[in-house]
């Protein structure tokens, strides 16, 4: 009989798992800032794996899995080389025009494929989604809105905010997410925390003073069972030593 090594097991289930297509939820912004030349950050619950291509747009939502219109602003970010963690926090950096000096992303690359995305404090939006182009969207991932319906009819596209949409109702210029980041018993926990509003941070005044952007890691932490099965385990190592 063959034996295979428990960490050739977990390196293959961690490939697996990184290669699987993201899925709406998979991702929550945790910052972002409307004023001075824009800046955003999400967090990602899953791995992501090398040469991901996710598009952000401020287009609203046409309730039919597409765009109210496409004449504004799309960004292309794709992963990089490199599998990227579950609990990574990607920002990025002055996106409003791809000519910016400092115009890009913390991990991956960063490109405007359709014209110039100016986000507004006042009735504005962002979305993340999948698609074979700016244009056509297949999976949204998540989003956020200024006010409330500013990013358009969420029918279809599996955005619900409380849960994998963060609404603002106000006219927020900039917010930060301002809850715990290493409480939860799982990643994905985290989705409905970070996209209620009441858990942020935001201004309504120059959005630039949140920069930069908080991009400690979200963690979890061991669930009780966990705990309980690591305590047995060591009684019975006990065990065995004094029966020696």
């Amino acid at each position: 009989m063959k034996y295979v090594s428990t960490s050739l097991l977990a390196f293959l289930l961690g490939a697996t798992l990184a290669s699987a297509d993201l899925v709406t939820g998979d991702i929550a912004f945790t910052a972002f800032n409307a004023d001075g030349d824009d800046d955003f950050a999400f967090v990602t619950f899953v791995d992501i794996a090398p040469n991901k291509s996710i598009y952000f747009t401020d287009n609203e939502s046409d309730g039919a899995g597409g765009f109210v219109d496409v004449n504004e602003g799309t960004l292309l970010w794709q992963s990089g080389l490199s599998i990227i963690a579950a609990g990574t926090v990607v920002t990025f950096t002055d996106v409003d025009s791809s000519g910016n000096a400092n115009f890009g992303a913390s991990v991956g690359t960063l490109s405007m494929p359709d014209a110039t995305l100016n986000l507004s404090g006042s009735g504005d939006n962002l979305l993340a989604f999948l698609g074979t182009d700016e244009a056509t969207p297949t999976v949204f991932l998540t989003g956020l809105e200024t006010a409330a319906g500013a990013a358009g009819d969420l029918t279809g596209t599996g955005l619900v905010a409380g849960n994998n949409f963060l609404a603002f109702t106000g006219s927020e210029d900039g917010g930060v997410y301002a809850g715990s980041r290493n409480n939860q018993v799982s990643l994905d926990a985290y989705g409905s925390i970070i996209n209620t509003a009441g858990n942020w941070t935001t201004t309504t005044g120059d959005a630039e003073a949140l920069l930069p952007f908080n991009t400690t890691s979200f963690t979890v932490v061991p669930e009780p069972s966990t705990f309980a099965l690591f305590g047995l385990a060591l009684a019975g190592m006990g065990l065995v030593r004094r029966k020696r």
